[in-house]
């Protein structure tokens, strides 16, 4: 599943473009913000000395986070405190110059009665609530977070962690929603092509189920970057959350406020082989590969993962072919009984209220297969969605926006929007069994048998493998 931005707030162009003016020139380049933690307090005190040019209107990424934050406070170099303007999740800094300090504290108690969590000694809170900050940086522009708490406290934050305390937050709407951990925890660091997994695991588990776990997600971290051999960004954050459950994997999302994050809750009760022949882990991490994408277009963004979920647990050797595609056509299955012939068009744009996810799901995967299929064939050199998703990473990279499925599918060979219109309004099904029998997959009584003399059984099996 996808964490999805829903919309920024609409912003008067002119207050967006007012800046203060450049002053001293020891005054930092950079938004450097100061956290401090104090446990026997449950607050957070936020300090940030504003830079030498600097927007004269901040905002919080989620009005809720108001709550929990007193009153904000400038303390100027020169003269007394004043306190700012603030109208719901706006703040005025006018008339505030570079070099003063903007102060204020974030109850943590307060916010557990809106997101936050605590859980064995881990606080999990959305730093898009906790952090007053511009609407838009520029390329020249850095956040910071310089995070200072007692030695036996861990902390876990997005972006590029700088040192043992700072963190890099990359250039990202400021209200994208992101995690800040705070509480019992470890971190541990991976790498898998030129990126850095940065892993948050409670320290409430064992030594010897922690690295099971950290296998598992290697293990899934490298199957998901074999499709092109590597990753967009260069640094990603994995929060485990422990918790009793009927499967190892119940739950899991990315977020990409700050940087990308993916939480995944966990049962450690479950053996690690349960994990290893868990679909979520490489589900989640194939969202990596794609930009932040509307919600509405759900059908692609969550397709797409879908799409790969068993294809590169056949790939690593997980699944054999016969099981992949069974697996593949019992969630098609899954997606038509969810559907109850309604058009694929109202069931994305009503996913949530008619708890229609099988359906847009599956049918977003049924026309990946569709546009897989299609590219091999008109290029046999293609790599078909291998090659386009290679092609969407410097867009992934770069992302400063919510993307439609028009931004990223004029990269394909063929217009992934031209062929969900084809079955947007229709209530059919994009893949049929007749359609699979080309491919060799041949369904009896629900059971695939493989065909290797169909017409397109070579593109079938060339789906299955990965990048030589």
């Amino acid at each position: 599943m996808h964490a999805f931005h829903f919309g920024c707030r609409r912003l008067i162009l002119s207050a967006l473009l007012l800046w203060a003016g450049r002053l001293a020139a020891d005054v930092p380049d950079t938004y450097l913000y100061r956290i401090t933690y104090r446990p026997a307090a449950t607050r957070l005190t936020v300090q940030l000395v504003l830079p030498e040019r600097f927007y004269l209107h901040f905002f919080l990424g989620d009005e809720k986070g108001r709550a929990a934050l007193s009153d904000p406070v400038i303390r100027p170099r020169n003269g007394r405190s004043w306190q700012p303007v603030l109208s719901g999740a706006s703040m005025n800094l006018r008339p505030a110059e570079a070099g003063d300090t903007l102060v204020y504290t974030y109850d943590i108690q307060t916010a557990l009665d809106s997101d936050a969590r605590y859980r064995d000694g881990v606080y999990y809170l959305p730093l898009e609530q906790i952090l007053w900050r511009p609407a838009q940086t520029d390329s020249t522009e850095d956040i910071l977070l310089d995070v200072r708490v007692p030695a036996n406290i861990g902390v876990s934050l997005p972006g590029t962690p700088l040192d043992g305390h700072r963190y890099r937050l990359k250039r990202m709407p400021y209200d994208w929603p992101a995690l800040m951990v705070l509480g019992a925890v470890c971190k541990n660091t991976f790498r898998v092509a030129s990126t850095r997994f940065h892993i948050c695991v409670p320290v409430t588990l064992s030594p010897q189920k922690t690295d099971s776990l950290l296998h598992w997600l290697t293990y899934n971290a490298k199957s998901v970057a074999a499709i092109y051999g590597a990753l967009p960004d260069p640094d990603v954050q994995i929060v485990l959350q422990p918790r009793t459950a009927r499967e190892p994997v119940p739950f899991a999302f990315v977020l990409r406020g700050g940087g990308p994050l993916v939480l995944f809750y966990i049962d450690p009760a479950y053996p690690m082989q349960a994990f290893m022949a868990d679909w979520t882990a490489v589900h989640e991490m194939t969202h990596l590969l794609m930009p932040y994408i509307h919600r509405r277009a759900a059908w692609l963004s969550e397709g797409m993962a879908t799409y790969y979920q068993y294809i590169l647990m056949a790939r690593d050797g997980r699944l054999d072919e016969q099981t992949a595609w069974q697996k593949i056509y019992d969630g098609f299955q899954k997606g038509i009984r969810n559907a109850r012939q309604r058009p694929l068009a109202y069931l994305a744009d009503n996913m949530n209220r008619l708890r229609a996810f099988r359906a847009v799901y599956w049918s977003g995967a049924a026309l990946m297969l569709r546009a897989d299929v299609a590219w091999r064939r008109a290029d046999p050199a293609s790599r078909g969605l291998d090659d386009f998703l290679a092609a969407l990473r410097p867009l992934t990279r770069r992302q400063q926006r919510v993307y439609g499925p028009e931004d990223v599918t004029l990269r394909a060979p063929v217009s992934l929007s031209d062929l969900y219109a084809q079955y947007a309004g229709s209530d059919s099904f994009p893949v049929t069994e007749q359609w699979l029998a080309r491919l060799g997959v041949l369904v009896r009584n629900g059971r695939v048998i493989l065909n290797d003399e169909a017409p397109l059984a070579g593109l079938r099996r060339a789906i299955m493998k990965t990048r030589p």
